[in-house]
């Protein structure tokens, strides 16, 4: 097994108790779909401080999981709910062991 990191673009956080209660919804529909794949849940991350070259985007958050391979990570992120926002984008990358 493999382990992706998936990094979270865009995205903004709900104006109302009713839309936070349903983007909370839709990540814990998320999370239980996702199972023992889903080795760190992660955290939204605040604006960040850079060193060096010039980003192409700001994250604003990730997860951990787990997978044979990227083709059961797409399969995993096909009901994600950072997939059906405008304007926010999920980058997969695989993580290396060092």
């Amino acid at each position: 097994m493999s382990k992706f990191i998936l990094i979270y673009h865009g995205g903004t956080p709900p104006a109302t108790d009713e839309e936070k209660d349903q983007v909370m919804a839709a990540w814990g529909a998320w999370i239980e779909s996702a199972g023992d794949s889903l080795i760190d849940i992660g955290n939204p991350l605040g604006p960040p401080t850079s060193v060096g070259g010039e980003g192409d985007g700001s994250v604003s958050g990730y997860s951990l999981v787990e997978a044979g391979n990227s083709d059961e990570v797409l399969a995993l992120v096909s009901n994600h709910p950072m997939a059906n926002v405008d304007g926010a984008r999920i980058d997969i990358h695989e993580a290396f062991n060092m």
